[in-house]
């Protein structure tokens, strides 16, 4: 393997803007374009039955998860992908069904040229893990692009970069012991293997956002010190008020007290912090009529007021990240069943009478939403790819219709991409500037 030295831009998103794949079972050569606006958070891909659109997506997961097993046993020459920052990778092989194949990655410098490496992965490296070989471990770490691909037996994998590291050991060790399992006479059953997965997409998204809930408290209390530091200035330099001013300023800081305390029942719901309860306070306030103590009171209280406020912004995009998620998901639900989440416990889902229920407990297609849309909110830490096959398995016409959109409003602002392939006249229909069709 040969690499140039250069700095990488890393770009806060991208995304896949074309694909170029030739000699697919050795029959079929595609291309398609992406670029346009729209195809930047979603392209669906259609085509006829047989013409390709699973053996695509594998090898569109296998070349940027680096899965020398996926690309060694797909019948194809080359694929290139292409993306939105002038990135692209592409693989090749001599013939279709050669166990050999080449792997070249350029990508844009800060100097605006290209830095290109290669490396070949012979028949016998690519029967091996992928990722435990030093040039495809580079590979991944320049790709810098986090890959997901839940196939169409509902069992969800995920580019070796992704996982944290404490979940690394415990995903190695339930596959391990499935992989013993599948070649004993007793096999693990399907549904078996989607539970697992659920149950470990579930448990990732409570630690995924208790690290967030972290990270946020303490901004909130950095900038709780930026306040107290100006309240010391203003001790340091007093300045008495008329009693109009002191009348006004009375007034806002009710107002400033009441607006953060409702909006502090939003974050109380999902255990972000205590609901602020101001009543009691806003009573003594206004059975005040002394300047003297009112300024007091607004030098004591307006801090109260700021610090809640600079608590509450900290918190608010992860608020906001639980609430659609938990909307979205009572939305489907809705019928019998709610969803609710907190910080100390994580996501729970109950019946209307107030029973918990176990995800296992979940019909079919309610088990694939929730799988689907936990892991889509836990793919916005990095550029991400989200692949799936036949996204309307197990979800009825009116789910399909809003399937979709509900995966793009979980991933509102963040650098997830989804590539799908579908056959869903409810989707399509609705979607039609991201449909790429195989012709």
């Amino acid at each position: 393997m040969s690499t140039e030295e250069a700095q990488v831009i890393r770009p806060s998103s991208r995304s896949v803007t074309k694909l170029h794949v030739e000699n697919l079972f050795g029959r079929y050569t595609y291309e398609f374009d992406a670029s346009d606006e729209p195809r930047s958070r979603l392209i669906l891909i259609y085509g006829e039955n047989g013409t390709g659109k699973t053996a695509i997506l594998r090898l569109l997961f296998g070349l940027l998860a680096a899965k020398p097993a996926i690309i060694r046993s797909t019948l194809f020459t080359k694929l290139r992908v292409d993306f939105s920052d002038r990135t692209w990778v592409s693989v090749t092989k001599e013939s279709p069904n050669s166990g050999t194949f080449f792997v070249s990655l350029s990508q844009p410098t800060d100097e605006g040229d290209l830095t290109l490496f290669e490396f070949e992965v012979t028949k016998t490296e690519a029967v091996q893990q992928g990722s435990d070989q030093p040039a495809l471990r580079q590979y991944l770490a320049a790709l810098n692009l986090v890959v997901y691909y839940l196939n169409d037996n509902r069992t969800l994998a995920v580019s070796a970069s992704e996982i944290d590291e404490e979940f690394a050991l415990e995903r190695r060790s339930i596959r391990n012991r499935l992989d013993v399992t599948l070649r004993s006479p007793e096999r693990v059953s399907s549904e078996r293997l989607q539970q697992m997965e659920l149950e470990f997409a579930l448990r990732r998204l409570s630690s995924w956002i208790r690290r967030l809930y972290q990270r946020a408290s303490i901004r909130g209390r950095e900038n709780v010190n930026v306040i107290y530091k100006n309240i010391v200035d203003d001790i340091m330099h007093p300045h008495g008020k008329a009693m109009e001013n002191v009348v006004q300023e009375t007034s806002e800081l009710i107002r400033a007290l009441q607006e953060q305390a409702l909006r502090s029942e939003d974050f109380a719901k999902y255990g972000l912090l205590n609901r602020v309860d101001v009543d009691s306070m806003v009573e003594a306030i206004k059975s005040s009529d002394d300047t003297k103590r009112l300024e007091l009171i607004i030098d004591v209280v307006r801090p109260y007021v700021d610090g809640v406020r600079a608590s509450l912004d900290a918190l608010s995009g992860l608020q906001e990240i639980i609430a659609t998620l938990v909307n979205t998901l009572s939305d489907y639900y809705r019928r019998d069943k709610a969803v609710q989440f907190s910080i100390p416990f994580g996501l729970s889902i109950v019946t209307n009478a107030g029973d918990q229920l176990s995800p296992a407990a979940l019909s079919s297609g309610e088990k694939h939403l929730l799988l689907l849309f936990a892991n889509a909110v836990t793919s916005q830490d990095k550029p991400s790819i989200f692949i799936i096959d036949e996204p309307e398995l197990s979800l009825n016409f009116s789910w399909q219709r809003t399937l979709v959109q509900s995966l793009l409003d979980l991933v509102k602002g963040g650098p997830t991409q989804f590539i799908m392939a579908t056959h869903s006249v409810e989707m399509l229909s609705l979607h039609m500037d991201n449909v790429v069709e195989l012709a």
